[in-house]
């Protein structure tokens, strides 16, 4: 691509950075003579329609927003198989570049940025467009210290709501809001809860959630509390710390309405007035359902009012007389069955109505369901489904319950929790950095990352022979290795093309040798030569056969023709007779009847720097005498003339040199 022009207008000179569908290019707008970012979808993509469509889209969003925080967009064209958009080359760094250069930022540089943020994305949602993917990675900052935003490209317009809705859920996971990781639609929200974190990271220099895969920080957006700023960093007033809590709020209710509103809190955060106001916190839903613990330690049974067993009246008995004793002895086991036959039907009836406690109830075995046929089966047992936790596993499949708490066959309370623990797949990790190292050097590291499938791809860059220039996946993205192709571009040194002899070519020659070589041809000045016409090249620098790198200049002069020389112009005065009628010989009778003089033909011949004596340069008639001022306009060192004829007879005849008159 490098030293390519597109459309006969942009020329590509070296690759800036890339992308998951594009790559971007610092390109040269030959005809506003400006620098400009080339974003390009890549060739692999092109047939993919639904990547193209998204593509159109960023095109699409970006050209209805005008802002200075705002990446400016200002082409978008196509050529045989590149799809590409112009816009504005910000020449600085990312703001995750300036974070790690220059943290912690001080307070007043933070909300000196985080300002231009709130401004730029309040106007894209006024526009209808909500970014979803705010992180420092799309933000540059330029060497004045303005901040832009940029990468629109999954940026969702509220009126294409038949396409967006459905896409799946896009962004980095380190700054996506809980409604994202959810599985949500984004709104303008969850911009701000974007911004919030940034402000975050801004501010204290790391970001409030890491984990070990994608997943699990997901989690902790949705579910744990954000660690507080002030931790972090000391004297912290509150009202800073306010903004952040404030975005990040988990409930999208309690945070800023707006954009507009979290940029006008903005502009008094730093007052000494608010540096102590109260925390901002969110109220507890008192009317949310909440689960009531089950009862452990019970009464014991003997306890239970209502079913203590009352001990019988004592009978007194006289003595007895002798002949009834036998009678008496028995009455007693009758009694004894009775008092079983009581305790026994009223522990029937204490079971019965449940006096004994909940019913125990087996845990089942869902090791090996997939979760939600496990949910089902723990929920029809008559037992609830607790903490479910996910957890990476190479060999079962994601989704798939791993263990469960208690495990199976222990017994439970009817209603008690189950918690399960998920497999979540193969380990997802985050991959590293490896451009601008050698790619000798940096094999063996990307294979013991677990990288298998290692595609080698080559092109010519400024970069040194062997550099890795790109990468895929990017630095940051969350992949499983042994499923992921890992492509490295390799950098063959500059691509050198040789200059030729550009001596006598023309404006056309030359553009045809630029398209041709990769080389610039850049027209220092115009002189003067005899020798090359106008318009051609009279010398060069380089000299012909230097090798130099594609994207490397040729200077030139060009001829303006050959030099004119000094003119004097040249004023001769002279006086043309008229030729009196000759006196009639002796002898002769004069005429008879005198009339008007008869007409005599003058011819002038002049020779000069633009006229020959092969051709009269004026004719006329005259019938007296007239004075006339012949004008001959003479080169320095050469000489002009004249002749003047009467009637064919010539009556005066000079030359003149180019002094005359000086």
């Amino acid at each position: 691509m490098i030293g390519k022009r597109l459309n006969d207008r942009y020329k590509i000179i070296r690759t800036i950075g890339s992308g998951g569908m594009a790559n971007v290019y610092l390109a040269h707008d030959m005809i506003l003579n400006r620098d400009v970012a080339v974003k390009m979808l890549r060739l692999d993509y092109v047939g993919d329609g639904d990547m193209l469509k998204r593509f159109q889209r960023e095109a699409q969003s970006a050209t209805s927003l005008a802002h200075p925080n705002i990446v400016s967009m200002y082409d978008v064209g196509d050529e045989d198989d590149y799809y590409y958009l112009v816009m504005e080359y910000v020449e600085g760094m990312t703001l995750k570049e300036y974070i790690k250069e220059f943290s912690p930022v001080s307070l007043e540089d933070a909300v000196k940025i985080m300002s231009q943020l709130t401004s730029a994305i309040s106007h894209a949602h006024h526009n209808g467009i909500i970014h979803r993917d705010i992180k420092p990675q799309n933000i540059l900052i330029d060497r004045d210290g303005t901040v832009k935003i940029t990468d629109f490209g999954i940026a969702m317009a509220l009126s294409a709501t038949a396409m967006t809705q459905t896409n799946s859920v896009m962004g980095t996971v380190h700054y996506l809001s809980p409604e994202q990781a959810r599985g949500g639609t984004a709104s303008k929200k969850s911009d701000i809860y974007s911004l919030g974190i940034v402000m975050y990271e801004l501010i204290t220099g790391r970001l409030p959630f890491e984990g070990e895969s994608a997943i699990s920080i997901a989690l902790k957006h949705l579910q744990s509390e954000l660690p507080h700023p002030s931790s972090y960093i000391t004297d912290l007033p509150q009202s800073v710390e306010n903004v952040i809590l404030k975005s990040t709020a988990k409930d999208e209710f309690y945070r800023y309405r707006s954009a507009d509103e979290m940029y006008d809190d903005l502009k008094t955060v730093l007052d000494i007035s608010r540096e102590n106001e109260p925390m901002f916190t969110v109220e507890p839903d008192l009317d949310a359902t909440m689960a009531i613990p089950a009862i452990k330690n019970r009464l014991p049974l003997e306890e239970i009012q209502h079913t203590k067993p009352v001990e019988a009246q004592k009978t007194v008995v006289s003595p007895p007389v002798k002949d009834k004793e036998k009678k008496k002895r028995r009455k007693w086991p009758w009694i004894t069955a009775l008092v079983i036959l009581f305790l026994l039907g009223t522990a029937g009836v204490m079971a019965a109505m449940g006096m004994f406690g909940p019913e125990r109830i087996q845990v089942p075995d869902v090791v090996g369901e997939a979760l939600e046929d496990a949910e089902t089966i723990i929920e029809e047992s008559g037992l609830t489904v607790g903490e479910i936790t996910y957890e990476s596993n190479d060999e079962v499949p994601e989704e798939t319950v791993l263990r469960s708490s208690p495990k199976a066959t222990r017994t439970l309370e009817s209603g008690e929790p189950v918690n399960l623990v998920v497999s979540s797949g193969k380990e997802s990790v985050e991959v590293d950095g490896y451009i601008g190292r050698n790619f000798d050097n940096t094999e063996q590291l990307i294979r013991d990352a677990g990288f298998e499938n290692i595609v080698e791809e080559e092109e010519y860059n400024d970069a040194p022979a062997g550099t890795i220039i790109d990468q895929d996946p990017e630095e940051g993205d969350m992949v499983i290795p042994s499923e992921t192709e890992f492509t490295v571009t390799i950098s063959m040194g500059p691509q050198m093309s040789g200059v030729p002899d550009l001596t006598g070519l023309t404006e056309e020659e030359l553009q045809a040798f630029e398209e041709e070589s990769g080389l610039t041809v850049s027209v220092t000045r115009e002189e003067y030569s005899d020798e090359i016409a106008a318009g051609g090249v009279i010398s060069q620098n380089p000299e012909p056969g230097t090798e130099l790198a594609v994207g490397g200049q040729v200077t030139v002069v060009v001829s303006r023709g050959a030099e004119p020389a000094l003119v004097n112009n040249v004023v001769v005065p002279v006086v043309i007779e008229y030729a009196q009628p000759e006196e009639p010989a002796e002898g002769e009778d004069p005429p008879e009847v005198p009339g008007d003089p008869e007409p005599q033909t003058i011819t002038i011949y002049i020779a000069d720097r633009d006229r020959t004596m092969d051709e009269p340069s004026e004719e006329f008639t005259i019938t007296e005498t007239v004075e006339r001022s012949l004008r001959l306009v003479i080169e320095q060192g050469q000489t002009g003339s004249y002749r003047i004829e009467r009637n064919g007879e010539v009556i005066l005849e000079d030359s003149i040199s180019y002094e005359e008159n000086q």
